[in-house]
């Protein structure tokens, strides 16, 4: 044979038997029975797996590509905690072309296809490690960790083992609905103490990032954690929020946790084994927050723990819930978590902290030390302490319970203040109104029980100030446990501390109510919401201080004793007495506080001895009138619900009965009275002798003293109807009304049938008036009568008109100084008040028609028209009795004219210049214009006038002087200028006057003494 021929019959061959061996490679598994093959593959899958596998479907072997099992639905027994379960639809297992012609198959790569595997960290140590690589695809695995599972869905990647051993792996799916990545590597076995490997994980939805570098050993039989690890491991995360919201351990709400939202890094060394973990160089940073710590974790035989932190910049603000009332407890767990295992088991160890700056707020708490022990559910708290802004140092030392039938805490508790200023402007209360030389120093310290249902604060020893109190203090968390207050107070300056109670207070009415008052519908409860807070307690409050201050009065004692529960408050008595004969007696109760408040025989009884140190005391403006009708005194009681209750008053100011009946009611949440009110006297001389002690009256007052009116308030607007007073002869009605919901607050009012002699019933004077800007609104008087010391007018109607920082006398009808007259005068707010806030301003002008004004000043009478302009700008305080002129102080101008044809009446301070203009004329009279003009300086009460000219056809005059109000006094000089020759003054008698001569006026303004230097005069 050739040789083409021997290579045509070699190919032939070669294809001949490729052929063959590839039908033999599809044909030669079908002729194999793998069912009877079953055990050994199984056993075979088993070892490669590290698990006891059943197979429970159809067996499949492939020759090519390669050799491999295909095998369908293999499970092991379910997880029982000890023990992990695995289930796959699909397993591929790769085979050696080399164990195959022996007869052996030997697993060398497995590939799991939709396998859900069940178990602990420590089973999966043996899983898979008999085979070159351990594939996944789209496999769950659920991870258990203290009996809750942690879930990997979707898991795609390999597990791959070199000959020397070393490992690597890469793996992707989804854990708690977020995408994970696992990427790491593990050196081959060596005799040292294990193997290196690193491992990263990274969540990056939540922006997670976890590393791992170290020595990794063997696992230990029966371990919790394996295999056992030393090395170190660095986690970031850049929200927590984020990270923790993707475990399903975190059952609460971390949004309402500030530090939830702050980057997280925390960068430690670790040694783990089946029995311990340990952790040291451990640096934790959460936002521009920083910790160090240390400790160790012992699983067997008695779980135990041992943390040591060091806290170096810790803000506590972040460490608490924000959002409404009540996130705290809306956040914590609903049900069992991590440390609720934990906790279930027969743990022990200890916590010790340290840290030396915790920032609360704007301020910075400092030798943070806490202490804490804890062993079979109860934590021994050996010392908790902290100094807080104001140098103020807390501690707690107890023990604690977690055990769910007596969980709670029983110990005691000390806290001192050495500035106590500094301290309550860290918790934003104001002090500025506390005197120097209060809030020195505070003090308390008393043991403490607590459990779900009870706190009590016994031996309760607390110093403040000079105060000393000694007492029990107990508050139930729940309505069917009771609260009780029980203090002894040796000593208390309230007045102090008034201020901080205000705020105190004002704290606790801002709590969010109850849904009592407002289910109720009724929208009546003025208190609320504390007064529906106080309706679901149950309790008991006692006070007693035996010396209580109250800025210059001493009250001795002071007692409180009132109980609350079922929705009601029992005032048993609180009772207040002081050494100036000031006393206050409260009794009755309050009921139905969670619906509409009814009172039931609610009584009160006040007497005050000294009024005038009372009204120094209360810083209360109480008109001299009421200051000397003392003492006083008043019994009242209330009955019915708020809706609709009676009001019944009764009591005397000295000896005047007074008394005031009728409804009052709360609806919308504003106050209502509908009252009647009394007050009366039989003899009125010696009502106004008891107001004005001292004082001498020319008037005699005959017949009693009466005033009664008809009140209705409502909110802020209050109406007095009906009011209608006499004192002996004089009297008044007439209505008003306030509303002091405005700004300047409103005020309308009318009186009539006024018939009233000031100067017979007090010294007080009708002007001045309110100071301007105080009120706005119109007031209307009229009557026969109406005197004072500066005002004469009969048969008048005025009406009085306030805009914005201005008093108008709009109306006047009738007359004044026993003649007809036009009055205009404005009282504002002076223009130019630079110097003082009191400044006012008075301007106007005066027409007289047939008036008599000597009343003020004797010696002039027209039954023609007189004019006075005024324009004065002035400061005065307060209207005093006897003494409001001395409080005068101002400028001015003023001008009189005296119109022509004007007969006048020659005595008095003009008689010397009303002779003059008489002298010369037919029938004594002559036709004269008399005008005065004058600019002038009052400085309490005394006038100094400059340049009062007075002028008319026939002389003129101008003086300079004094004239003081208060003694009613003038002390002028000047000069009489006569306009022609000298005149010849009188009927019958002549007398020549020089054309200039002195005059001097001095003494009282009623009768003065005048002095005309007449030495060249001619007979």
């Amino acid at each position: 044979m050739t040789s083409s021929g021997t290579s045509r019959t070699a190919i032939v061959f070669a294809a001949f038997l490729v052929g063959l061996l590839t039908l033999a490679a599809i044909f030669a598994p079908r002729l194999i029975d793998l069912r009877s093959l079953s055990p050994s593959i199984t056993a075979e899958l088993s070892r490669a797996l590290g698990q006891d596998v059943r197979v429970r479907g159809d067996i499949f072997l492939s020759l090519i590509p390669r050799p491999q099992l295909m095998i369908r639905d293999i499970a092991t027994k379910p997880y029982s905690g000890t023990q992990l379960a695995l289930a796959a639809g699909e397993v591929r297992a790769d085979l050696s072309w080399g164990d195959l012609i022996l007869g052996r198959y030997a697993i060398t790569n497995v590939t799991l296809r939709s396998a859900e595997i069940d178990g602990r960290w420590a089973d999966l140590a043996s899983f898979g490690e008999a085979v070159t690589q351990l594939s996944f695809e789209r496999a769950r695995l659920r991870l258990h960790v203290a009996d809750r599972p942690l879930v990997f869905d979707g898991l795609d990647g390999a597990v791959s083992s070199t000959a020397n051993g070393a490992l690597t792996w890469m793996t992707s799916g989804v854990f708690e609905s977020a995408p994970i990545t696992m990427d790491g590597k593990l050196n081959a076995p060596s005799k040292g103490d294990g193997r290196y490997g690193q491992l990263t994980v990274k969540l990056p939805e939540a922006d997670v990032t976890i590393e791992l570098s170290g020595t990794m050993s063997s696992p230990e039989p029966q371990g919790v954690l394996a295999p056992s690890f030393k090395g170190r491991m660095n986690l970031s995360a850049l929200h927590v929020v984020d990270a923790l919201s993707l475990a399903s351990f975190a059952d609460f709400d971390l949004t309402r946790w500030p530090w939830s939202a702050q980057p997280l890094s925390i960068s430690s060394d670790i040694e783990a084994s089946a029995q311990r973990i340990s952790i040291s160089d451990t640096t934790l940073g959460l936002g521009d927050q920083t910790a160090r710590l240390s400790g160790a974790l012992e699983l067997t035989p008695q779980p135990k723990f041992n943390l040591n932190a060091e806290l170096t910049n810790i803000d506590a603000a972040q460490w608490f819930p924000t959002g409404p009332s009540g996130a705290l407890q809306a956040s914590i767990p609903s049900r069992a978590s991590v440390l609720d295992a934990l906790t279930q088991k027969p743990w022990a160890g200890a916590i010790k902290v340290n840290g030396t700056m915790l920032r609360l707020g704007d301020q910075v708490a400092r030798d943070v030390t806490i202490d804490l022990a804890y062993d079979k559910s109860e934590w021994a708290i050996r010392n908790a302490a902290m100094t807080l802004p104001g140098q103020a140092r807390v501690s707690v030392a107890g023990l604690w319970t977690s055990a769910s039938e007596d969980a709670g805490f029983t110990g005691s508790w000390r806290g001192d203040i050495q500035d106590v200023r500094g301290f309550l402007s860290w918790l934003s209360v104001d002090s500025a109104a506390i005197p120097d030389g209060r809030l020195a120093n505070f003090s308390a310290s008393g043991l403490v029980q607590n459990n779900a249902k009870l706190t009590v604060l016994s031996d309760v020893a607390l110093s403040f100030d000079a105060m000393q109190a000694k007492g029990r203090l107990a508050f139930g968390w729940d309505q069917a446990t009771p609260f009780a207050i029980d203090l002894d107070v040796d000593r208390l300056a309230l007045d102090v501390y008034v201020p901080l109670i205000r705020q105190g207070i004002g704290a606790i009415i801002g709590l969010s109510p109850t849904s009592g008052p407002q289910a109720s519908g009724y929208g009546v409860n003025p208190l609320a919401p504390w007064m529906g807070t106080l309706a679901a307690q149950r309790g008991l409050v006692r006070i007693a201080v035996p010396i209580l201050t109250w800025r210059d009065l001493l009250a001795g004692p002071l007692g409180i004793d009132v109980a609350f529960g079922d929705g009601f408050v029992d005032v048993r008595s609180i009772a207040f007495t002081d050494a100036s004969g000031a006393a206050v007696w409260v009794g009755g109760k309050i009921k139905n506080l969670d619906g509409v408040p009814t009172a039931e025989s609610l009584q009160f009884d006040m007497k005050v001895s000294d009024v005038a140190r009372f009204a120094r005391a209360t810083r209360t403006d109480i008109a001299a009138p009421l200051r000397a009708m003392a003492p006083w005194s008043m019994t009242g009681a209330i009955n019915g619900s708020l809706l609709d209750a009676t009001v019944a008053l009764e009591g005397k100011l000295g000896p005047v009965d007074a008394n005031a009946r009728g409804k009052a009611s709360v609806a919308d949440r504003r106050l209502k009275l509908d009252l009647a009110l009394d007050l009366s006297h039989p003899n009125a001389n010696q009502v106004r002798d008891l107001a004005w002690p001292g004082l001498k009256f020319k008037t005699k007052l005959d017949g009693s003293m009466t005033v009664a009116a008809k009140l209705k308030l409502d909110g802020a607007k209050l109406a007095v109807n009906d009011i209608a007073a006499t004192i002996g002869r004089y009297g008044l009605r007439g209505q008003m009304d306030v509303d002091q919901s405005t700004q300047p607050r409103s005020v309308s009012a009318t009186f009539s049938n006024i018939d009233i002699d000031f100067t017979a019933l007090t010294p007080l004077p009708i002007f001045p008036l309110p100071a301007p800007g105080g009120w706005q609104g119109e007031v209307t008087l009229s009557g026969p009568h109406i005197r004072s010391s500066i005002l004469d007018a009969e048969n008048f109607t005025a009406r009085f008109v306030a805009v914005s920082d201005s008093v108008e006398l709009a109306e006047w009808q009738g007359k004044l100084f026993g003649g007809q007259c036009q009055v205009g005068l404005k009282w504002s707010k002076a223009p130019d008040a630079t110097t003082s806030e009191n400044a006012q301003h008075l301007q106007g002008q005066l027409v007289l028609n047939g008036a008599d004004p000597s009343l003020m000043f004797d010696g002039l009478t027209t039954t023609s028209k007189a004019q006075a302009d005024l324009s004065l700008s002035f400061a005065t305080s307060a209207a005093k009795p006897n003494g409001w002129l001395k409080a005068l102080s101002g400028t001015g101008t003023a001008r009189l004219s005296l119109p022509a044809n004007a007969p006048l009446k020659a005595s008095g301070l003009f008689a010397p210049l009303a002779a003059v203009a008489q002298a010369e004329g037919p029938g004594g009279q002559v036709p004269t214009k008399q005008e005065s003009t004058a600019s002038f300086t009052i400085d309490s009460g005394v006038a100094t006038l400059k340049d009062l000219r007075i002028q008319s056809n026939a002389y003129s005059a101008m003086f300079d002087g004094a004239v003081d109000l208060n003694r009613q006094t003038f002390d002028l000089k000047g000069t009489l200028k006569l306009r022609d020759r000298g005149l010849i003054v009188g009927p019958s008698a002549q007398l020549v006057l020089p054309p200039t001569a002195p005059m001097t006026i001095t003494g009282p303004i009623a009768a003065p003494t005048i002095k005309l230097d007449v030495s060249r005069a001619q007979r």
